[in-house]
């Protein structure tokens, strides 16, 4: 499974992108809200990756953050949505707005997206309905692996409240809201305070 691409931006467009990584041009679709996230051709780039394998063909999506690839993972699990429709969903809006209109059930605001009718609207609603609002529980999304909050100082805090009865999902949040408060070049023991604090 490749999870993750590197390399230089040669081309880009709203739904996908190309990249040069050791002499080799992959082509990738994203959605709109990783587009928006991107640089400008010429520049190195990293994208979380998702293979998609058919019989006929193997292709390769991208995303900025782990947020909108752990979403689009999800949406391929409901039936009836594939690869285009999950990408299609993704660029009608934010990961955050998606998982509120999952979780409160609402219909009118997911089926203005762009290739979602009535049906599939109530199977999504269905089968993630649970799961989207433990998202929204533990502050809708969970930092990004390739930001600060995964350096070094920032895991041991998250190990560190981990041991202290929390979850990875509520300790990976309470730090990262912490690194923001405090900056990156706090200490261990100050985010483990501000984490705790909530403040």
């Amino acid at each position: 499974m490749i999870a993750l691409l590197r390399g230089q931006l040669v081309d880009k467009s709203p739904t996908h992108v190309l990249i040069e990584n050791s002499g080799i041009g992959l082509d990738v679709f994203i959605p709109l809200s990783t587009f928006e996230k991107l640089g400008e051709c010429n520049e190195k780039v990293t994208l979380l990756t998702y293979l998609h394998v058919r019989e006929d063909a193997l292709t390769l999506y991208g995303f900025a953050t782990a947020e909108e690839r752990e979403l689009f993972r999800e949406l391929l699990s409901v039936s009836g949505i594939g690869p285009k429709l999950a990408l299609t969903i993704l660029s009608g809006s934010n990961v955050e707005k998606l998982y509120r209109y999952i979780a409160d059930g609402d219909e009118n605001s997911l089926i203005k997206i762009r290739g979602l009718g009535k049906k599939t609207v109530q199977r999504l609603i269905l089968d993630l309905k649970e799961k989207a609002a433990d998202k929204i529980k533990y502050g809708a999304s969970r930092p990004d692996p390739l930001s600060p909050v995964f350096e070094k100082g920032a895991e041991q805090s998250v190990l560190a409240m981990m041991s202290l009865g929390y979850s990875r999902k509520e300790a990976e949040s309470a730090v990262a809201r912490a690194m923001k408060q405090s900056g990156a070049g706090a200490t261990v023991e100050e985010l483990i305070r501000s984490a705790l604090s909530g403040e």
